[in-house]
Formats: structure tokens, C-alpha cells, sequence
């Protein structure tokens, strides 16, 4: 008889205790049943992480668009800053602000995007608003449209005032 095998010549399988032909030994081992709840265990424990993974990527997008409005407002800021002593004249800071809409209109970044301007008692304030389509889904019911969120960048510029700024300050062109 070889080591490691029973009488009948049949290997041994470690931590398996096999039942003989005369039944003196009853056989050890996972049942059915404990392998289906562990399989069912591990499934939920798997969507868990699949959910977690998919809201990670959404929140991942949300942050890249919010990154791009932060660049956004900061390259409106630089050039508005270039520009700090005629700010009060609507119509310099309407064309900077124009100039700037145009080279950032097409990017197509931020869905819907939409910028704003806003001038008040030396307070510049640079509003940038979009669509996140992939936020906002929960309470969707059959049939609805899927719901988008409004997502709003606000970045505010103290200019100074024109008793401030250099005689003949007047930015660059």
C-alpha cells in the first residue's frame, strides 16, 4: 500500500475524512448549502464594490468640470486683472469679457456652458454655470427625463479703485 492512500488504494485528501465501505468514519467536508450562502456573501460584497467604484467615477467627472470652471475663472481673472484700472468702463470690460467667452465657447468641457460677468462697487464677480448630466439621477421615475444638476463656479476680483492706479493706467491693450 502506498503512503498517503487508503486501504482500497485511493488517495488521501488532507483535511477530508472519507467514509469507508464498512461506515466506520463519517465524511467531513462543505456542504451545498454553505457554499451557496458564501457564493451569495461574495456577490453582495462584489456590487458593493462595483457601486462604489461607479459613484467614484461620477464624483472623479464632477471634480475634472469643476477644475475646468476653476481655470476658466482664473485665466477671465488674469485678463481682467492686465486690465485692473479701466474696469469701470462697462465697455473695456465688456470687450475683455467677449475676447474671453469667444476662446472658451468652443472647448466643450462643461455641457451648457454658460459664463457671466458682473461688476458692483469694485467688486468683479465671474459666474460659470453647467449641466452635470451624470449627477442628480436619484428619484428618476419610469419615464422621466433623467434629471441634470446645475453646477455654478463663483469667483470673486476686488479691483481697485481709479484713485488707486497710476496716472494713464490704462492696461494692456
Amino acid at each position: 500500500m502506498q503512503q498517503g492512500s487508503n486501504s482500497r488504494g485511493m488517495p488521501r485528501v488532507p483535511g477530508l475524512v472519507q467514509k469507508s465501505l464498512r461506515g466506520q468514519q463519517p465524511l467531513r467536508g462543505f456542504s451545498m448549502i454553505e457554499v451557496l450562502v458564501t457564493m451569495a456573501v461574495m456577490s453582495i460584497g462584489l456590487l458593493g464594490v462595483a457601486g462604489m467604484q461607479a459613484k467614484s467615477l461620477q464624483f472623479s467627472f464632477a471634480s475634472y468640470q469643476r477644475s475646468v470652471a476653476v481655470v476658466q475663472a482664473n485665466d477671465l481673472a488674469e485678463r481682467l486683472w492686465a486690465g485692473a484700472c479701466v474696469l469701470g468702463d462697462s465697455a473695456r470690460r465688456t470687450q475683455i469679457f467677449d475676447d474671453w467667452q469667444a476662446d472658451w465657447s468652443n472647448d466643450g468641457r462643461l455641457p451648457d456652458w454658460n459664463p457671466a460677468l458682473a461688476y458692483n462697487a469694485g467688486t468683479l464677480t465671474i459666474d460659470i454655470r453647467w449641466m452635470d448630466e451624470r449627477v442628480g439621477q436619484h428619484g428618476r421615475g419610469e419615464g422621466q427625463q433623467q434629471a441634470a444638476l446645475a453646477e455654478q463656479f463663483v469667483y470673486e476680483l476686488v479691483v481697485p479703485r481709479p484713485a488707486e492706479c497710476p496716472a494713464g493706467a490704462g492696461g494692456v491693450a
